[in-house]
């Protein structure tokens, strides 16, 4: 058996295609044809179709092929025909129409010709000897007008029967006594003792000299023939009751023998001068009972298909035209390998030793695990194979299917794959690369909750695969501090990491929340010393002139407020509000006050912002008059706001002059509803005419306190911390 190269291939298909191929050095025997190696049966013997050399048995090769169905007789290496074997690998015969020319006269199967033919009356005999008078075979390939002819050849020296020893035939008047002649004496002469072979005194009934006999009759048919000559075989008269025929001539191979018996099939004599079709023709008669050589029982040349087996060029011969049976019309044994399909015995016969097509050396259908590879069919065809191991396992590099492994073929290819569930599902126990799914390959499968495929524990996705609680860490931020407590209803006030924007340009960064039931408030405060910005004609004219307690309602004592602004003079003081994390003491930079700001629209009612004025003279400045205090804020779309609509009279003069009894400030708390939006102290309106303040409103960026006549302004809110949700 042959045997065909595999290559292993194996795909792996996910993100990027991996390819493995394994190969190995070229090793005749080992059953595989690989480099320099014409064909592989796996064993060492070298006298089969494969010799140890791995190369295919040729005639010619100097390697006797010895396996059944494509014997040799010979072998010698060379293609000449003229020695002991031929160039076909048989061995040399006489009558295989080649002359050996490596033996000398006298040695065992010397030839002097070889025709080729079977004719043994022409230049060169069966026995491939040279043809001459004497060798008792008449030669009828010359004419008698050309050298070699003869008329016959008896093989004796004899010359008184029918055939001379030159090969030519007895006639009267040769001078030699013959068949049928009473004398000869080589002369016409009538008067003497012997005239035309016959004696004078023949006749008389008186035997005389000269005379063998004389029976005083004419017949011929008795002992004693007409020339006085006693009757013998080949005299030309038929003598009864001893004879069947008598012609008279020394040709055997005609219709009367030299022994004077009828010709027949069987008698050794191979009788001429007949068509095929006339009857009694023979073309050969070796004068035995066998059908199993050369010349069969009915006197016929044996040939294939004639139903007689001939020994030792037949191999069988069964008489009809079927190539499907045990014996092929070449009469050849039906064999594996012959291209002819032995019916009930082969499935296929295509004549070739290929492996590789839809038939393999044994005479089998190619079929998925022969141990062949198909090579005749394209990827798509029906049979089509990508590799064939020859056995039924499906975790090596070619599966049960004749398929190249791959991953995703359902398949787990030992040594490559750690799993292999053949599908397209990346999110199960195992990926699409084939890999058994484990918490840190970055795969979030059916039993994970995340995977970010990294160590950090400080990202949204822990190592153990489970999410951090919402807002313990960067990675997995809040929108604010109400969907933390959503998501974490028993979760404690403390810092939360947020991103307000939801990813939408700010990274995420840590709050203070304030957190219990119906809670889950942002914890910001100014980032002011004391929390309040208070602007002042001077420090002999305060912000804090009237009789009430000007920081109160900011819930800290005016006398633990400091002047950000006291010129002693009217003016303006605009600052840039900024916001820390009261944890930590850090401010808020521009960017995540912006997406506080787009994010949160709701003040808590105990840290309402605060505006404030003291003896403002009743004036509204606001409005057009020259002097008073108010108190502005710059919204998230760059507009000022009013937080200051009244006015608180008159508070005192200069110093040692106030506060007036029972003066008060001007307070306004604002908030995110009408409801809680109010004033308090001397403000000349009441709380109906303060509305909600909007959401733009609620972490102003800028405040701009106008100071234009004593005492001053401030701006904050009800607590140090506030809460914004």
């Amino acid at each position: 058996m042959r045997a065909h190269r595999l290559s292993l291939i194996f795909i792996l298909v996910a993100c990027g295609e991996q390819v493995v191929v394994r190969n190995s050095g070229s090793t005749c025997g080992n059953g595989l044809i690989e480099a320099n190696e014409t064909c592989d049966d796996g064993n060492t013997d070298n006298a089969d179709g494969c010799t140890a050399g791995c190369v295919e048995a040729v005639c010619g090769d100097a390697i006797k092929r010895m396996d059944e169905g494509f014997e040799e007789a010979c072998d010698d290496g060379n293609t000449t025909d003229d020695d002991a074997c031929l160039g076909d690998c048989t061995k040399a015969s006489c009558g295989d129409g080649f002359q050996r020319t490596d033996l000398e006269l006298g040695e065992l199967d010397y030839e002097a010709c070889d025709d080729g033919d079977a004719i043994n009356e022409n230049g060169c005999t069966n026995g491939c000897v040279e043809a001459y008078c004497g060798d008792g075979i008449e030669r009828t390939d010359r004419l008698p007008s050309e050298n070699g002819y003869e008329a016959c050849d008896d093989g004796n020296e004899a010359d008184n029967d029918n055939c001379r020893s030159d090969c030519t035939e007895p006639v009267c008047g040769d001078g030699i006594v013959g068949p049928g002649e009473g004398c000869d004496d080589g002369n016409q002469d009538p008067t003497d003792d012997c005239h035309q072979c016959t004696p004078t005194s023949c006749g008389d009934g008186m035997l005389q000299q000269g005379e063998a006999c004389d029976d005083g009759n004419q017949d011929n048919g008795d002992g004693c023939l007409s020339t006085c000559a006693l009757a013998t075989c080949g005299d030309g008269f038929q003598r009864l009751g001893e004879e069947a025929c008598d012609d008279g001539n020394a040709r055997d191979d005609d219709g009367c023998t030299t022994r004077c018996q009828s010709a027949r099939c069987g008698d050794g004599i191979t009788r001429r001068g007949l068509d095929v079709l006339d009857p009694g023709y023979e073309a050969c008669d070796d004068s035995n009972i066998s059908n199993n050589d050369a010349c069969t029982n009915d006197c016929q040349q044996a040939r294939c298909g004639d139903g007689y087996q001939y020994d030792g060029f037949e191999a069988c011969d069964d008489g009809n035209d079927l190539e499907t049976d045990d014996c092929l019309t070449t009469c050849q044994l039906a064999r594996c390998g012959d291209g002819h399909l032995h019916a009930g015995v082969e499935a296929c016969d295509d004549g070739n030793p290929d492996p590789r097509d839809a038939c393999t050396p044994s005479c089998e259908q190619a079929r998925c695990g022969d141990g062949f590879q198909r090579q005749d069919l394209n990827e798509g065809d029906p049979g089509f194979e990508a590799c064939d191991d020859g056995n039924v396992s499906n975790t090596d590099a070619c599966t049960g299917l004749c398929l190249a492994a791959r991953c995703g073929d359902g398949f787990v290819f030992r040594g490559f794959e750690g799993c292999d569930d053949g599908n397209l599902e990346d999110l199960d126990a195992c990926s699409n690369a084939c890999v058994a799914a484990r918490c840190g390959d970055g795969i979030v499968n059916h039993d994970e909750i995340c995977d970010d495929g990294n160590n950090s524990e400080d990202d949204g996705c822990r190592n153990d695969c489970t999410r951090p609680a919402l807002g313990s860490t960067a990675g997995r931020p809040g929108l604010d501090c109400q969907a933390i407590l959503a998501d974490q209803p028993q979760a404690p006030s403390g810092r939360y990491w947020i991103d307000p924007d939801a990813q939408g340009g700010q990274n995420a960064f840590s709050v203070d929340c304030q957190m219990g039931e119906n809670q889950g408030w942002v914890i910001l405060r100014l980032s002011d010393a004391d929390g309040v910005v208070v602007a002042e004609y001077s420090g002999t004219n305060p912000w804090d002139k009237c009789a009430d307690d000007a920081g109160a309602p900011f819930s800290v004592s005016q006398n633990q407020v400091i002047a950000d602004s006291s010129p002693n003079r009217y003016h303006r003081h605009e600052v840039a509000l900024l916001y820390d994390q009261p944890s930590t003491g850090a401010p808020y930079n521009a960017a995540q006050m912006a997406a506080l700001r787009g994010r949160l629209t709701e003040l808590h009612q105990d840290t309402r912002m605060v505006a404030l004025t003291a003896d403002d003279d009743n004036g509204n400045y606001h409005s057009g008059s020259g002097w008073g205090h108010e108190v502005y804020i710059e919204d998230g779309e760059g507009d000022w706001v009013l937080l200051s609509p009244g006015n608180n009279g008159e508070c005192g003069g200069g110093q040692g002059s106030y506060p007036a009894r029972n003066s008060q400030s001007a307070i306004y708390y604002w908030h995110t509803t009408d409801a809680g939006s109010q004033v308090a102290g001397t403000t000349g309106i009441n709380s109906a005419a303060l509305a909600a303040i909007e959401s733009k409103d609620l972490l102003p960026s800028r405040v701009r306190l106008e100071v234009h006549t004593g005492g001053g302004a401030a701006f904050g809110f009800a607590q140090r911390n506030f809460l914004v949700r």
